[in-house]
């Protein structure tokens, strides 16, 4: 059963979270495909369950293009839209949190992120409806895009 252990409870952030199972999102839009028959349950931080209410894929425009997330929850009452560091790293993308940056680098070794720590904490912000915007060292942007 997949859990989430985040805590904030800012809805205009995606967070990355080594203690989260499952990549998870409270927002249908953001959702390329959602199949809202795969229906089941996932444990949040102080114990509760949630229920989710479908399984899909999101799509995540980075330095190499745009990148598909597959296998995400859609969890309607989670306060938090979350990037699970172990489902990042089971698809083969590789994470390194390091010098205040968190990198995540695709299976070929490019750069798709690099997102700067805020209070203790590596969260893509949600600028605008329709994208998130994040800027590296170098002032490339990342999007990630909603999509309907």
């Amino acid at each position: 059963m997949p859990s989430c252990f985040a805590t904030s409870s800012s809805i205009e952030i995606c967070l990355i979270d080594s203690g989260c199972t499952s990549h998870m999102t409270y927002d249908q839009e953001l959702f390329r495909e959602l199949d809202k028959a795969a229906i089941s349950k996932v444990r949040i931080g102080n114990g509760a369950y949630l229920t989710v209410k479908g399984k899909g894929t999101v799509a995540i425009e980075g330095h190499t293009g745009l990148k598909l997330i597959s296998n995400v929850l859609y969890v309607p009452e989670i306060n938090q839209n979350l990037l699970s560091v172990g489902q990042l790293l089971e698809k083969g993308y590789r994470v390194l949190f390091e010098d205040n940056h968190c990198l995540i680098t695709d299976a070929q070794g490019k750069e798709v992120f690099k997102v700067q720590m805020k209070r203790k904490s590596f969260t893509l912000n949600m600028i605008e409806e329709e994208q998130v915007t994040v800027h590296n060292e170098d002032n490339n942007a990342m999007l990630w895009h909603k999509r309907s």
